[in-house]
């Protein structure tokens, strides 16, 4: 039986990830798999102290993640034969890079390699690329309340992580600049990018900066 289609969104803190995947699942009739960060009972302590609680706050969302994958992709829905995540398995490995010493960081990765060597890569990756200034405005206007203490320094470290990620990313890859695309507001954006998708348009590694270059891959 043929696997789901699986697509993952990414980008920084604050890029509207979680956003654009329950738009873009509710379009393409799609199951959408949600990050379930809320329910770390180390992240208040980690943005309080973030060199004692790293290590800590890191393996909880790597056993988190890992389970709601393992569990979700294995299954099989004939209804709805495409998944939509706000987060790619990478990500714990990306963060863990930032956040960790380098001794910590050697163990993270063992363990990291152990568990998700058997769960399946993203078909396609959809990356929300912002700026410093966008990612914080979004963060204020939220209001996670864990969220309060990140400084703009630690945004861009882990958009460095993210850039140096993408040169090495091997799966059919999309950036987009986010201050381009109002997907939430706009409905034209939101069938630009189904189109894309539904169509499969995207090869290697392909970037819009704007709804215009969007337009342009459907031909």
């Amino acid at each position: 039986m043929k696997e789901p289609y699986y697509i993952a969104i990414e980008g920084n803190i604050g890029a509207g990830k979680t956003t654009l995947a329950t738009l873009l699942a509710r379009a393409l009739d799609a199951r959408v798999i949600l990050e379930q960060f809320a329910d770390n009972p180390f992240l208040n302590e980690f943005y309080s102290n973030p060199e004692r609680w790293a290590f800590t706050v890191e393996m909880a969302f790597m056993a988190e993640r890992y389970q709601q994958l393992h569990d979700l992709l294995i299954e099989i829905d004939l209804f709805q034969p495409v998944f939509v995540s706000d987060y790619h398995p990478f990500k714990s490995k990306l963060f863990a890079s930032v956040n960790l010493s380098e001794k910590e960081y050697f163990l993270y990765e063992h363990f990291f390699d152990m568990l998700f060597k058997k769960i399946r890569k993203p078909d396609l990756l959809i990356f929300l690329s912002a700026e410093t200034n966008t990612l914080l405005k979004n963060i204020q206007q939220r209001g996670r309340w864990f969220e309060k203490k990140i400084e703009p320094e630690y945004l861009e470290k882990l958009s460095e992580a993210y850039k140096n990620f993408l040169k090495t990313h091997s799966t059919a890859t999309l950036i987009l600049k986010r201050e381009s695309f109002d997907f939430l507001k706009n409905p034209e954006h939101l069938n630009l990018l189904v189109n894309i998708v539904e169509q499969k348009k995207i090869q290697g590694l392909m970037t819009a900066t704007d709804p215009d270059e969007l337009r342009a891959f459907l031909g």
